[in-house]
């Protein structure tokens, strides 16, 4: 009796476990291989990428009705076609998502993102060749520096169709390199540095204090654009916003100092006109400080 009630608990347990061992999905390698790439517009976060795509398996599900979920592909050549192993070389159209908070101190995510058009999660699970996936050394991506790589796999779920599947994603990791933050804040402390020595213009003299301060306005507007012009519409602050507010701190008791001190110089109270001029100075080298710190903290 033992022995019969031992065998009949066994054969349930294997009839319970079989369904899970049947429904394991199958496990596909995943590698990659990024030879270029090029046209990258951060504006947009569009690029083109020429890369080696391949896959390892084991078993009977083929992992060739492959999609890229963040682009198009323009061209798909079937390198090597043989048992377990498809080996592609692939040119796409891709795009990803852009964070320029940082600018210009941010770092971009360029990614490949691979699904199966027809197998489920529950029925192929991609599994990541990280040592084997990179990218050639070769690449000359202007104005950028690669910083990373990664590869991942994580499961997509579809509400609509109550259903998930394995994506496979490559990363590479661009930053600006650190001459990019010069080239800003270099302009920056001239327009700053000429904004101020207005201060040292003698106060008889209001059309050249006017003239300058004027021309350091226009040229931190214009420098601002500049700066902006290569980003994306956003609806937040970038560094290089908190910076040039802040320019905008000092040029301000500029100007407002130089409409009291003309009011008090035509009314030949050139003391308090000389009061006025060093306070406001004094004040403009704190401005500046305190802006960035408030927009730091606010954003």
């Amino acid at each position: 009796m033992g022995l019969g009630r031992i065998g009949i608990i066994a054969v349930f347990a294997v009839l319970l476990l079989a369904p899970a061992v049947i429904a394991a999905p199958q496990e596909v390698n995943v590698g990659t291989y990024v030879l270029n790439i090029g046209e990258y517009d951060v504006a947009k976060g569009s690029y083109k990428a020429d890369f080696y795509l391949w896959f390892e398996w084991t078993g009977s599900k083929s992992p060739e009705n492959f999609e890229i979920m963040n682009g198009r592909i323009e061209e798909k050549k079937l390198i090597y076609d043989e048992t377990g192993y498809l080996f592609y070389r692939i040119h796409a159209n891709l795009y990803d998502k852009v964070n320029v908070k940082d600018y210009p101190l941010d770092k971009q995510l360029i990614s490949i993102k691979i699904e199966d058009e027809l197998l489920s999660a529950d029925e192929m699970a991609y599994v990541p060749l990280d040592n084997d996936s990179g990218y050639s050394e070769d690449m000359d991506l202007s104005g950028w520096e690669i910083s990373g790589a990664k590869s991942e796999v994580r499961n997509t779920y579809y509400k609509n169709f109550d259903d998930r599947y394995s994506r496979y994603t490559y990363s590479i990791e661009l930053a600006r390199p650190i001459s990019a933050f010069y080239r800003m804040l270099i302009p920056i402390l001239f327009i700053g540095l000429s904004t101020w020595l207005c201060f040292f213009i003698p106060l008889h003299k209001l059309d050249e204090k006017l003239i300058l301060g004027g021309g350091t306005l226009i040229s931190a507007i214009a420098f601002h654009i500049y700066l902006t012009d290569p980003l994306p519409s956003i609806g937040y602050l970038t560094l290089a916003d908190k910076y040039m507010i802040s320019l905008y701190a000092l040029i301000l008791p500029v100007l407002v100092s130089m409409i009291i001190v003309e009011r008090l110089v035509v009314g030949q109270k050139h003391q308090a006109a000389e009061h006025i001029n060093t306070t406001y100075a004094i004040l403009s080298l704190f401005m500046p400080v305190v802006t960035f710190l408030v927009l730091n903290y606010l954003f």
